[in-house]
């Protein structure tokens, strides 16, 4: 029986590629950050250029949208990741499981090395704040979620089931009366709730978009971006008993997950992005 309590002590970790923040913040701000007494850790990814599906702009973020993004969410800290080539160079050096020539391999590496960055920011500010939380949140600035139906039909969508980057649907977002509460179940310090597991390729898999859990595992989840090239290997190669595939980010977060015995929850939140480039 999963239990939701109406509020509760959240640290949310907002990370990756700003994209559409400037609408998507204000779902944040109604459904998750005015709702729960919410520590918020920003870590963001400055280059645009790296993307899985080529649906943003590929432009640099400047320093102005960063600030715009400081102020609004007013974080307890943040990172802001410029020059991951020169990390991945050293990763390189100490790891021979990557192929320096994939891009695959790159991006997948570049979007969690931030990730890992705002766990690192909320471990240390936990420790030095002597701060606790009832649940991590770890949430992309482009993640558009939802309870209900009546509340997604509010906005205009794409053909391609995907909520739409326009002034009509940041309105809405505005609007502080349009909001839906995001509830969180209490949860263990044996399982993670994501959007959707299943399978993917040859493998099994689960959404890594965003996901909640217990503050005890915060040192397991710091350690996914450190374990990824073995993860990405073991896909490609074959291992634990499977068919070679490709190594989708989803597969490796699986296997991640399962190799630390915590238990995989599809949460009752449903979502999509919302894309720069699909109005």
């Amino acid at each position: 029986m999963i239990t939701f309590t109406e509020q509760m002590r959240v640290a949310l970790l907002l990370t990756g590629q700003l994209r559409t923040f400037d609408m998507v913040k204000y779902l944040h701000r109604n459904n998750i950050i005015q709702v729960h007494d919410c520590d918020i850790f920003l870590s963001i990814d400055c280059d645009n250029r790296r993307q899985c599906i080529s649906m943003n702009s590929s432009a640099w973020t400047d320093a102005s949208r960063i600030q715009e993004a400081v102020n609004f969410f007013q974080p307890k800290d943040y990172h802001v990741s410029t020059d991951y080539d020169t990390e991945y160079e050293q990763v390189l050096q100490e790891n021979d499981k990557l192929d320096p020539k994939s891009a695959v391999h790159r991006l997948f590496m570049q979007q969690y090395f931030v990730v890992q960055r705002a766990y690192t920011m909320l471990a240390e500010y936990m420790q030095k704040h002597d701060a606790a939380y009832d649940v991590i949140v770890r949430l992309r600035f482009d993640q558009f979620l939802w309870c209900s139906y009546d509340f997604q039909k509010q906005f205009q969508w794409t053909e391609k089931n995907g909520i739409r980057y326009n002034e009509h649907n940041m309105a809405i977002l505005r609007d502080r009366t349009a909001a839906e509460a995001i509830d969180f179940p209490e949860v263990s310090d044996k399982e993670v709730y994501v959007l959707g597991k299943g399978m993917l390729g040859h493998n099994p898999y689960c959404n890594d978009q965003f996901f909640f859990h217990h503050p005890n595992l915060i040192p397991t989840m710091t350690r996914f971006y450190d374990e990824l090239p073995e993860l990405i290997a073991n896909i490609e190669q074959g291992k634990n008993g499977r068919l070679p595939g490709f190594p989708h980010i989803e597969n490796a977060f699986y296997d991640f997950l399962v190799r630390h015995d915590i238990d995989i929850r599809v949460t009752h939140l449903k979502g999509v992005f919302v894309r720069q480039l699909v109005t």
